[in-house]
């Protein structure tokens, strides 16, 4: 059975943090620095790179936190033996 590990859960938020900022950093890159060969497939990248971004804030941070937070002890405690 898994068990809480904070160690994990940081390297989740780190992660998690780390993706937004790259993800914002490939918007910029594609808004400003993209060739005018490449101005076909933009709005393709700008959603990607927003999708993938949100996705990784919820993943890593929203739903962390939520589980960080908890009030139950379910994931610190061993199972009830019957």
């Amino acid at each position: 059975m898994l068990t809480y590990n904070p160690f994990y859960e940081g390297t989740l938020l780190f992660l998690a943090i780390l993706s937004v900022v790259l993800n914002n950093y490939a918007f910029y890159l594609i808004m400003f620095k993209m060739p005018s060969s490449m101005r076909d497939f933009r709005h393709c990248l700008y959603m990607l790179c927003i999708l993938d971004g949100l996705f990784a804030f919820v993943l890593g941070v929203v739903l962390n936190t939520k589980i960080a937070f908890s009030t139950s002890n379910s994931r610190s405690s061993p199972p009830d033996e019957p």
